[in-house]
């Protein structure tokens, strides 16, 4: 993600009018965290770039801790779901773990009980 090609990529996208002179920035998408480091070294640290995976994180991890639900340690019985499953995002995930991933496809909307969010 560091690479000159992703750096120009960054750039030009940061770059547009519409974010002349913000002073914040969320990353919304699942795959951001990847380049939040870029981003930041874009905005030479005069723009508030937050991660919205971390503040989902850090939300479930406190939620988990409330309702006593949360566990000290971690198993090896790993089940990675998504909303919307494509052979090359598989792909692509197996790259980012380094090991064989499989993914599962869920429709997480209905799977929801009501009143959960």
């Amino acid at each position: 993600m560091d690479d000159s090609i992703g750096q120009l990529v960054i750039s030009k996208y940061l770059s547009q009018p519409i974010l002349k002179d913000i002073d914040s920035l969320i990353l919304g998408c699942t795959h951001y965290p990847l380049v939040k480091k870029s981003v930041e070294n874009h905005y030479e640290g005069k723009v508030n770039v937050f991660d919205s995976a971390d503040i989902v994180g850090r939300y479930v991890f406190n939620y988990m801790d409330e309702k006593k639900i949360k566990s000290d340690h971690l198993n090896d019985n790993h089940h990675f779901y998504v909303s919307d499953y494509t052979d090359s995002f598989e792909a692509n995930t197996r790259n980012f773990f380094r090991e064989e991933i499989h993914l599962e496809e869920m429709d997480l909307w209905r799977s929801l009980k009501p009143g959960t969010i």
